[in-house]
């Protein structure tokens, strides 16, 4: 057996009985040409894995070895952490967070009775600018429809007729939309509930002055915004 130096390892020359002769390149487990302390610590790995030097070097001979790519299990054993085992398969959920019953559980859903009003207010001009962005310069009947289909909320709104007869006078920004009502802030940042059916809201944008009636409106903003409007004298 003959050996050359190479800079990648030593090639190994080698006649088999039929006088083929086979050549190979290798990196030895040992090589004299290092520094003690790395023969060193490679006699210490072999040592602990249980294995001896002869079982190391048939693993690495003939093998091309890419240095400059871990794998995920030597990735996961510097960080010390264990591999993730793909054969598991974790149960499938629906909902990333919250469902809307622990939600209302734990209160995130519910309004406090005072809401300053100049919070509502800056609702109000942020409502201005989307409801001009759609409405823009339609007729009034194609103005009427654009607005069925808008999220109220931050919406200024005067309750001029009504079957309960408390609600009429109301004014005041909406807070919060729901099926049947709204919630309400007026100047004095007090929270009212009104309902949309029997009663007559009325909302300026602009030059126009908008009259709804409540029965319309009987959804919540995104099935509204959904719903195919049928023609009707008033809205």
């Amino acid at each position: 057996m003959n050996y050359g130096n190479n800079m990648l390892g030593k090639w190994t020359t080698q006649v088999d009985n039929s006088g083929n002769t086979n050549k190979s390149l290798y990196q030895p487990i040992i090589d004299n040409s290092k520094p003690p302390k790395q023969r060193d610590s490679i006699i210490r790995l072999a040592g602990e894995s249980g294995d001896t030097l002869e079982s190391w070097r048939s693993r690495i001979e003939n093998r091309v070895l890419h240095l400059n790519k871990l794998t995920k299990e030597e990735v996961t054993t510097l960080l010390n952490t264990k591999a993730p085992n793909s054969s598991i398969r974790l149960p499938y959920s629906k909902f990333s967070g919250l469902s809307n019953k622990a939600s209302k559980a734990t209160g995130l859903l519910s309004l406090k009775d005072t809401i300053p009003y100049e919070s509502a207010t800056k609702l109000h001009e942020l409502w201005l600018e989307y409801a001009k962005g759609i409405i823009g310069t339609n007729n009034h009947l194609n103005a009427c429809k654009s607005l069925a289909l808008l999220d109220l909320q931050g919406a200024k709104v005067d309750i001029i007729k009504s079957s309960c007869p408390t609600y009429v006078g109301i004014s005041g920004i909406i807070i919060r939309e729901t099926q049947n009502g709204f919630n309400i802030v007026n100047q004095l940042s007090q929270l009212k509930f009104v309902l949309k059916k029997q009663t007559v809201f009325q909302i300026r944008l602009g030059d126009w002055t908008f009259f709804v009636h409540g029965q319309h409106i009987v959804a919540t903003p995104s099935q509204r915004s959904k719903k195919k409007l049928k023609g009707k004298v008033t809205l």
